[in-house]
């Protein structure tokens, strides 16, 4: 599988790639499901950190938010974020090789599309040098010639 995958990353038919970890429960998180836990839903809004501004926030000269009258809220308790944070690393830990062996294969990938225009264009330049060599010598013996004859 990892020969393919890499093979895949390596093709240079391979658009855009894109890295989902997603936020999935693990046994070694058993506190944390993100299937049912209810702080951790999509939809419960009250879960995330809210920024209050006032209309006093945006200074008027330099059209710029001002800091000091943000106010934030949050419902998340110290126990959620820990065990939040411990499911994410958890399930980063377990995706990090094959993450690193993806932005590898799609280095690669880049590296030979790079080197392969790189040979291209000094072939592209060499043909170009040697035709206007070869027309320089054609206009120097048409030159020479005329003036012997």
């Amino acid at each position: 599988m990892l020969h393919k995958h890499k093979a895949e990353m390596q093709s240079s038919f391979v658009g855009i790639v894109v890295a989902y970890l997603p936020l999935i429960n693990h046994p070694n998180v058993p506190d944390v499901d993100p299937d049912t836990s209810p702080y951790l839903s999509t939809w419960n809004f009250e879960v995330c950190t809210y920024l209050f501004f006032s209309p006093a926030t945006l200074d008027q000269t330099t059209h710029r938010l001002s800091l000091t009258n943000m106010h934030t809220h949050s419902q998340w308790t110290p126990e959620q974020i820990n065990n939040l944070t411990t499911l994410a690393k958890t399930n980063f830990g377990e995706g990090a090789d094959q993450l690193k062996r993806t932005v590898r294969a799609v280095y690669e990938r880049k590296k030979k599309q790079r080197l392969g225009r790189e040979e291209m264009d000094k072939k592209q330049k060499r043909e170009r040098e040697e035709a206007e060599d070869e027309l320089a010598h054609a206009e120097n013996e048409r030159s020479h010639t005329g003036h012997f004859s």
